[in-house]
């Protein structure tokens, strides 16, 4: 049986790499052709294909057909090209997919399309979308966009809603985290009432879900991607990682919504960030974790490199640069 003809876009972003790296141990790449919106990677007899194209001016693209396209591309940080790429870009892939022989979209969207707030308890699939910023916002009209337009034009259809994606980003421009463990490692973390619930999931299994999407017979749907841990369990694998007494100070939730109101105050007085603010203590007390098992349950996908083995290895990786 032939490879399925793949269209990616945002192969060379954060997600798009570990896409890439996972779905090469399922099939050859020389069957995917990438969008990038910069300069085009040097193409080889062995690899993907890789086009330039911005999903925010339009696509001509020159290629006749596609079995699957797997939409990564976002923009997340810009404000400004948020809806021209996350709701437009989607809805100009969407139409070229019609009459291009695309016959499964997989779309890479965001827990963000929820909105919820930090005492939501559990959400899951079914959890009314409440979006309220542009990110969300747009990100939620794409996955609309996404499903109606597949619904009717009978294309199957796969939505995968990551929460915070975390690991070493490939040219270590980024650190994620890693004030969070300049924290641990101080002993400045304070836990604020019961232990807080941290949502995250490694992209190396954002990567492997979006291959089991993709290539998976019969795989249709809305999935949440999420490892909820406690914030408890967080500090101890960065703490035990880098051999370090785990911070174990605790505080009232009032002690710290009072605390977290007066750094917001001075903040906005001076100007300045302050180690505690109203956002700051939110998280640290956040009670919402998302449920992700669902995908687990109706698919071969399994949470193989998971949050704890990632913080390990990113906590690791900041100590032999000596950022630690």
């Amino acid at each position: 049986m032939p490879a399925p003809r793949i269209l990616v876009t945002g192969a060379r972003g954060f997600i798009g790499r570990a896409f890439l790296n996972a779905l090469s141990n399922e099939v050859q790449l020389t069957s995917v052709t990438c969008l990038s919106r910069g300069a085009v990677e040097s193409n080889s007899s062995e690899g993907p294909r890789h086009i330039v194209a911005d999903l925010a001016t339009g696509l001509n693209l020159p290629i006749d057909s596609a079995d699957v396209v797997v939409h990564i591309a976002g923009e997340k940080r810009d404000v400004n090209r948020m809806r021209s790429v996350n709701t437009e870009g989607t809805n100009r892939i969407l139409n070229w997919s019609l009459g291009h022989g695309v016959k499964r979209f997989v779309f890479l969207s965001s827990v963000g399309v929820y909105g919820a707030k930090k005492n939501a308890g559990v959400v899951t699939e079914l959890f009314p979308h409440a979006p309220v910023n542009e990110y969300e916002r747009t990100k939620d009209e794409a996955e609309q966009n996404v499903l109606h337009f597949c619904r009717t034009h009978r294309i199957e259809c796969v939505i995968l809603q990551p929460s915070n994606v975390i690991g070493l980003h490939e040219n270590h421009d980024v650190f994620p985290l890693l004030g969070f463990m300049r924290s641990v490692v101080r002993r400045l973390v304070v836990q604020f009432g019961p232990s807080a619930w941290v949502n995250y999931v490694s992209v190396e299994d954002v990567g492997r879900a979006l291959v089991v999407a993709c290539i998976d017979p019969g795989v249709s749907g809305t999935f949440i991607l999420n490892e909820s841990l406690t914030l408890t369990d967080i500090v101890a694998t960065v703490a035990s990682q880098l051999s370090v007494r785990s911070p174990t100070r605790r505080a009232p939730l009032l002690v710290g919504l009072l605390l977290g109101e007066l750094g917001t105050l001075l903040e906005r007085g001076f100007g300045r960030s302050m180690p505690l603010n109203r956002e700051r203590v939110r998280e640290l007390s956040n009670g919402t974790r998302y449920d992700g098992s669902q995908l687990v349950h109706a698919t071969r996908f399994r949470y193989a490199r998971g949050v704890r083995s990632t913080l390990a290895s990113m906590a690791a990786w900041y100590a032999s640069a000596g950022m630690l």
